[in-house]
C-alpha cells in the first residue's frame, strides 16, 4: 500500500481521493488501507487538502468528477462492478458531448 501511495505521489498530482475498497481488505479492517495510503502520502508532502476520503468507490469517483475542471484528466480506478456500472452511467452524458463535438 505504501509503494502504491508513492507512485501517485510521483506524479504530483492535484488530488487523490482516498476510497475503501471493501472487497480487497485481504484480512485488514475497514479503514486501515485508506489510513495508510492517506498517511503515506502526507509523508511524502501531498496536502491535506489533496486528500480526501470517501467511504466507498462511487462517491470517490463522484468527488473527483464534481473536483473536475474543463481539460483535466482523471484516472478513476473502480473495483467493483456496481460501482462501475453507475460511474459509467454518471460520465454517459459527458461522453455523449464529446461524440457529439467530434461530428460536427
Amino acid at each position: 500500500m505504501r509503494a502504491l501511495a508513492r507512485v501517485a505521489a510521483d506524479f504530483r498530482p492535484e488530488l487523490i481521493v482516498i476510497k475503501e475498497d471493501e472487497a480487497h481488505l485481504r484480512g485488514r479492517s475497514i479503514g486501515d488501507v485508506p489510513l495508510i495510503i492517506r498517511t503515506e502520502l502526507l509523508r511524502l508532502g501531498l496536502p491535506e487538502s489533496a486528500l480526501p476520503m470517501r467511504a466507498s468507490e462511487l462517491d470517490a469517483a463522484q468527488y473527483a468528477l464534481d473536483w473536475a475542471r474543463p481539460g483535466d484528466v482523471l484516472a478513476l480506478p473502480i473495483h467493483a462492478a456496481s460501482a462501475r456500472a453507475a460511474v459509467l452511467k454518471l460520465l454517459a452524458p459527458a461522453r455523449r458531448e464529446v461524440h457529439a463535438a467530434g461530428s460536427r
